[in-house]
């Protein structure tokens, strides 16, 4: 429960937090057991305004003891994968970990042809990969204590685009990654609808001691798989596509959905699937060029088409300006 950065955890938050997960001790003990921690471990006492905050040093290192080598590969390769991912401050709260990771390696890479597979795999996204954002580090902390521990929060957002900041206060439900950012899954002061908010855009946050409200039958994952973490209506559809061999042959490999259907047509293919509409859907769309052609829904069909001129028009202009 010490958090690694910031001015640390007040002795009393910490006793009201082991309360609420079962450890029934008063303050007293959980003053000394800190002082007792703190020659084991590495751990700051921030005395320099009351009420005092506990929290880790920054260049903790928490070792791992007898870290297998399928351990620290698995932790390399994890490694591997986030870092195009993550922004910074989430990556620093695995740093102890990965370092340890390599050192292990390291010491028995000359003896164990095994150490050396992380110079033999590697991690590459498929989409073209954009920087991860910066997240505020006190911000990231504090939304992650409020969703732990289902709490309010009070944060001060800017939406894209906007200059102006505004004050929300919001019900925090999940955190969910993804590509390069992070996302609150969240509702809003007294409303129901479940909306996502991306944490580098919250230039401020406060945890509140009130408890969330959780909309009936709210699951995360049923969340996602109905496409809200993709943008849109996330209407569903039934999709059909003329495409190309070379695209056909693709989408064999990796199915568009799980009842997608594809039967041979005019110097192509037939395919249809069931999937939600989303903007992603769309940019994946627009993405293969001339290697498909939207035949249903009419009105996706028409949405694309439009899309496609607009595109030519502005190639066109570009082409003339630059006669």
């Amino acid at each position: 429960m010490l958090p690694r950065r910031g001015s640390g955890i007040a002795v009393s938050e910490l006793h009201r937090k082991l309360e609420e997960s079962g450890y029934v001790v008063d303050v007293r003990t959980v003053q000394r057991d800190l002082v007792h921690l703190s020659c084991c471990f590495p751990l700051d006492c921030n005395d320099r305004s009351a009420p005092y905050g506990w929290r880790w040093r920054t260049d903790a290192d928490f070792n791992i003891p007898g870290m297998s080598v399928s351990s620290a590969m698995t932790m390399k390769m994890v490694e591997a994968y986030l870092q195009p991912l993550l922004p910074a401050s989430v990556r620093q709260v695995l740093e102890p970990q990965i370092k340890h990771a390599t050192n292990v390696l390291a010491q028995i890479e000359g003896d164990n042809v095994a150490a050396r597979w992380s110079d033999k795999v590697r991690v590459v996204h498929p989409a073209m990969t954009t920087m991860a954002p910066e997240v505020d580090d006190e911000v990231l902390e504090k939304i992650q204590d409020a969703v732990m521990h289902e709490r309010q929060v009070d944060v001060d957002y800017q939406r894209l685009g906007q200059e102006r900041i505004s004050s929300l206060r919001l019900h925090p439900l999940a955190l969910v990654q993804r590509g390069p950012v992070l996302y609150l899954v969240a509702c809003a002061f007294d409303y129901e609808d479940v909306r996502i908010y991306a944490l580098h855009r919250c230039r401020k946050a406060e945890v509140l001691d009130e408890k969330l409200r959780r909309p009936a039958g709210f699951s995360v994952d049923a969340f996602i798989a109905a496409g809200k973490m993709h943008f849109g209506s996330a209407e569903d559809i039934e999709l059909r596509l003329w495409v190309d061999a070379e695209l056909a042959a693709i989408l064999r490999e990796s199915p568009m959905a799980v009842d997608m259907q594809m039967n041979a047509a005019a110097a192509g293919y037939e395919v249809s699937a069931h999937l939600p509409l989303t903007w992603q859907l769309k940019w994946w769309l627009l993405s293969q060029g001339p290697s498909l052609c939207v035949l249903a829904p009419a009105s996706l069909r028409a949405e694309i088409a439009a899309d496609l001129r607009a595109s030519l028009a502005r190639y066109a202009e570009e082409a003339l300006s630059g006669a």
